[in-house]
């Protein structure tokens, strides 16, 4: 996995303004809208906050769905206009989207369950709840997610629809659940830590309803990462796995 880390953040590096700009524009219905909803300091956890939670979830996914054909161009060596890129992205993005949502479903059940578990920690009995019971439960569902880690990149560049891309990407990360599960709770994890300290660290300075256009340019940029991430292992997996050239997919719009 290590060259696969090395792979997206080189196409970040190099597509960085594209990826994280697209998802700016594709994120901020979501930071509109939690600002209208957001009238607390973020003391207590309300129903309107798992609304909003699930929301930003499906909002990333469909930037990483839109996004997936224009940073794949850059891991793979494609020449091809970045609008013609978008262009496919959006032409692919009903297909793309049934394995988003299926992923989103199981890190809305992890990150959401581990999140009430934490708000109900008063005393040191729910703590230790959350040690021996949050933790075995995430760890399983992210060697379960981690089978689906290139199945948008997949439905996305191949035309696949929902059912056969979480196939494809099972068939393809067989054997390699490992490496996959540790990107994937690393990045899971890190993500949902660097946005709450951004948050506890903005609330008290600014209005609440100011603090998601302030996590907003943090979550567009860990979106662009977490495509290039999942575009850059499903081109190294392609390679290894079936020993051809991954810009043969490309010819899916052709």
């Amino acid at each position: 996995m290590a060259t696969v880390v090395g792979i997206a953040g080189s196409s970040w590096a190099r597509r960085w303004p594209s990826l994280v700009g697209i998802a700016l524009l594709v994120l901020a219905p979501y930071a509109i809208l939690e600002s209208m909803w957001t009238e607390t300091k973020y003391e207590t956890w309300r129903t309107e906050d798992w609304i909003l939670f699930a929301l930003r979830l499906f909002s990333q996914w469909c930037a990483i769905a839109l996004l997936a054909p224009l940073a794949y161009d850059t891991v793979a060596g494609i020449t091809r206009s970045r609008s013609a890129a978008l262009r496919d992205g959006l032409r692919q993005l009903g297909g793309a989207l049934g394995p988003a949502v299926a992923q989103m479903l199981v890190e809305t059940l992890y990150l959401g369950s581990l999140f009430g578990l934490v708000t109900l920690s008063r005393d040191f009995c729910a703590g230790v709840l959350v040690m021996f019971v949050a933790t075995p439960v995430g760890v399983a569902l992210a060697f379960f997610h981690a089978r689906w880690f290139v199945a948008v990149p997949a439905a996305g560049m191949e035309g696949l629809g929902p059912a056969e891309a979480l196939r494809r990407s099972t068939r393809l990360t067989r054997g390699r659940v490992g490496g996959t599960t540790v990107v994937w709770a690393l990045l899971t994890g890190g993500t949902a830590l660097l946005l709450l300290w951004v948050r506890v660290a903005a609330v008290d300075r600014v209005e609440p309803s100011v603090v998601p256009f302030i996590v907003l340019p943090v979550l567009a940029a860990l979106t662009a990462l977490e495509v290039a991430l999942r575009t850059a292992a499903y081109h190294e997996l392609r390679r290894v796995v079936e020993g051809r050239d991954p810009r043969t997919v490309a010819s899916v719009f052709d």
